[in-house]
């Protein structure tokens, strides 16, 4: 499953030309807290790089949600990333149900990270309407 190639056949549902690397997952991920977080919700994972980053990190208790657009890249995800902590949603972060993100944060007690494939920014509960 190459990004490249869902790039080229589905430009609307692929955000990235290239896949990121290893080495950048593990830098952009380094220092954001993800071995204390018990909820991180992944934006656009395509071939899971960083998914791969993000589970290593992430404690035993921890849970993972990637949001994938692309039918091609969701599935691919399944797959590749056996962890029971993984949800994969193969949808749009856009039309994410409001009740959704407000009964996550209500199971969360720990400061948590939210971020995708492009940024990782580190949001408290207070932060995330």
């Amino acid at each position: 499953m190459s990004i490249t190639t869902q790039f080229l056949r589905r430009p609307l549902t692929t955000g990235a030309m290239a896949a990121s690397s290893r080495r950048l997952a593990r830098a952009m991920t380094q220092h954001t807290g993800l071995e204390t977080a018990r909820l991180v919700v992944e934006l656009g994972p395509g071939t899971g790089v960083f998914t791969r980053e993000i589970l290593r990190q992430l404690p035993a208790d921890g849970r993972l949600v990637a949001i994938e657009l692309n039918p091609v890249l969701a599935a691919g995800l399944f797959v590749t990333h056996r962890d029971e902590r993984l949800t994969v949603v193969k949808g749009a972060a856009a039309e994410l149900a409001p009740a959704f993100v407000y009964r996550a944060t209500l199971t969360t007690t720990r400061e948590d990270t939210a971020g995708s494939g492009s940024a990782g920014p580190r949001a408290s509960r207070s932060s995330r309407g």
